[in-house]
């Protein structure tokens, strides 16, 4: 009999209490330990949260899907042309379309360490860059406009 009102004060409880628990379906997952700690992980989680504030946008999670987003781009000056890089992430290609291109434009590439990987000069509506001999990785196009930095962008070439 004991067990039985054990078993009611358990079932109640765990009613009563506010229980949340992971609701995804997950392709794998699992833990590790070891003598330095434990980790665990989980592979399909699909949810992702964004926190928003003064300085920006920060997304965490998984499986959530790039933007393509500009850096910086010179104030008071970046609605007079328009400048666009896709497809961000990319390949072996990126190409960068403007709409104006007489306008004198550059464009640098630099790894995340800040150096400088290539530069040429955009001279058609839409330039066609080669990433090929890249690794992958994350890198930071530079467009200028006369010697003046316009606008950063961040690539990921897979």
């Amino acid at each position: 009999m004991t067990k039985f009102f054990t078993l009611i004060f358990f079932f109640c409880v765990g009613l009563l209490a506010d229980v949340e628990a992971q609701s995804n379906t997950l392709s794998s997952g699992g833990q590790f330990n070891g003598s330095g700690g434990s980790s665990s992980f989980s592979i399909g989680t699909i949810d992702y949260t964004s926190t928003s504030g003064t300085g920006g946008i920060a997304s965490q999670g998984l499986q959530h899907a790039f933007e393509i987003f500009d850096i910086t781009a010179l104030k008071g000056n970046s609605k007079a042309f328009s400048v666009t890089l896709f497809p961000n992430p990319s390949g072996d290609f990126v190409s960068i379309q403007v709409a104006e291109p007489e306008a004198n434009f550059q464009y640098s590439i630099t790894s995340i360490q800040g150096i400088e990987i290539g530069k040429g000069k955009i001279t058609e509506s839409q330039t066609l860059i080669s990433l090929y001999g890249l690794s992958k990785g994350n890198y930071f196009v530079k467009i200028f406009k006369q010697k003046t930095e316009v606008k950063t962008y961040h690539l990921i070439k897979n």
